[in-house]
């Protein structure tokens, strides 16, 4: 509530906070390509690391689709919301959904 000024202005753009913030419910297999520059131990190392984001839905019934982007993967990050310790599953309603996510 405190930024909902900030949000009503004609010429609001969000911040790197609020992307952050942000949560849309997924559905399907959505993927980001991010070039990013990092400090390099040796001059031989590139100068950029090419990242690959996949962000896959969360839902019960999504979670088939995950297997086929797991080829060629170097590391797994699985994020867990702690904001779901008050919600439950959309397709539960006597699941909490932080517990569903970290039970994965």
């Amino acid at each position: 509530m405190r930024n909902l000024d900030r949000f009503a202005q004609e010429d609001f753009e969000p911040n790197e906070e609020d992307i952050l913030r942000v949560r849309i419910r997924t559905t399907g297999i959505i993927s980001k390509d991010l070039k990013t520059r990092y400090q390099r131990e040796h001059d031989l190392e590139p100068p950029y690391m090419n990242i690959k984001m996949v962000d896959v839905g969360g839902q019960r019934n999504e979670r088939k689709k995950w297997l086929h982007c797991f080829d060629d993967v170097k590391c797994v990050l699985f994020l867990s919301s702690m904001a779901g310790y008050r919600q439950v599953l959309f397709e539960d309603c006597k699941k909490n959904r932080m517990i569903e996510s970290l039970e994965l």
